[in-house]
């Protein structure tokens, strides 16, 4: 069994009471604790990395464009313009969920 590591030290901030129940509000739709989404940010920031939250809207978006692509790639008429519609909605969709990825020859088309 791991041992617990125990939380001891405490940093205080204030906020506006508006700003606490805006991250208030984004702890309980990615189910942590208001520390925890203070913690993790803050120690996130310090690595020059982010963690984001991507809204479950965007994810059922990114879902719902995957099936409309692949029936892009099905289709015989008309390839070339078909192809670059299924590349832009591949970009649309990566850029839903936030994925960065450097810009391929194929999409620079």
């Amino acid at each position: 069994m791991k041992p617990k590591k125990l939380k001891t030290d405490i940093v205080s901030v204030r906020f506006l009471p508006r700003e606490k129940e805006k991250l208030a509000q984004q702890a309980a739709q990615q189910n942590i604790t208001l520390s925890g989404l203070v913690r993790l940010n803050a120690l996130a920031q310090s690595n020059n990395s982010r963690i984001k939250f991507v809204p479950e809207v965007n994810r059922k978006l990114y879902f719902e464009l995957g099936k409309i692509a692949e029936k892009l790639q099905d289709k015989e008429a008309n390839k070339d313009s078909l192809n670059s519609l299924y590349l832009l909605l591949n970009e649309v969709r990566k850029e839903l969920m936030g994925i960065k990825q450097p810009p391929t020859q194929e999409t620079n088309k």
